[in-house]
């Protein structure tokens, strides 16, 4: 019998590629061609966002202000759409980008992105999706250089790839006390509450701990 199940996700995969590649040449041609240096900026981090870039040649880094200098979050080759979240919804930079060597960027701006998104709106989705992923990680560098004052920025990075994402709805618990330890929390966006504060915290002079810490 054919694994009809794996060919269907094959199938699916080419299909979102072979979109995904659609909707970039639409953006390309949308677009205003840039020859950028090695240490040219393309944009600022918390700066006002209105274009994306599509990478053409080169490779460009994405950097979040550390503790102790820019922390590299990721580093986008050719064929890459970079800052289309940020273009789109309005918002500021989420990460500077900076040109790690001499290439070749497309500019696009707030409108043409919309346009071509409406045009692909799979292919948006799917790339809206990676976008979203590749800011909380940005947030969870800075958040961890700031936490850690980690010297070496390499660290930081390393750390930021490797966590898993906790969603939580308002009234969700995360933990309980007397829960087993396996793992630390940064709170990336929005609340969460500490219900009471354990005994032995004001015991050892230590930090509040809680039998139940919830989102708010």
């Amino acid at each position: 019998m054919w694994p009809v199940s794996d060919a269907r996700a094959t199938t699916s995969e080419a299909d979102a590629a072979s979109q995904r590649a659609a909707l970039i040449d639409a953006l390309i041609a949308e677009g205003t061609r840039r020859t950028i240096a090695a240490g040219d900026e393309l944009c600022r981090e918390h700066a006002d966002s209105s274009e994306a870039f599509v990478v053409v040649a080169g490779l460009v880094d994405a950097r979040v202000d550390g503790h102790d200098g820019a922390v590299t979050v990721a580093r986008h080759g050719s064929g890459a759409l970079i800052g289309e979240v940020s273009t789109l919804l309005g918002g500021h930079r989420t990460a500077s980008l900076v040109a790690v060597e001499d290439g070749e960027v497309v500019a696009v701006d707030r409108e043409a992105v919309r346009r071509v998104f409406d045009a692909y709106p799979d292919a948006g989705d799917a790339a809206v999706a990676a976008a979203r992923e590749r800011t909380d990680r940005s947030r969870v560098a800075a958040l961890l250089s700031s936490e850690l004052r980690a010297p070496d920025g390499s660290v930081v990075a390393a750390i930021s790839q490797q966590v898993t994402w906790t969603r939580l709805r308002a009234g969700d618990l995360l933990f309980r006390r007397d829960d087993q330890a396996d793992a630390a929390y940064l709170v990336v966006s929005g609340r969460v509450g500490i219900t009471d504060r354990s005994p032995l915290a004001d015991d050892i002079g230590g930090p509040p701990s809680s039998p139940a810490v919830t989102a708010e």
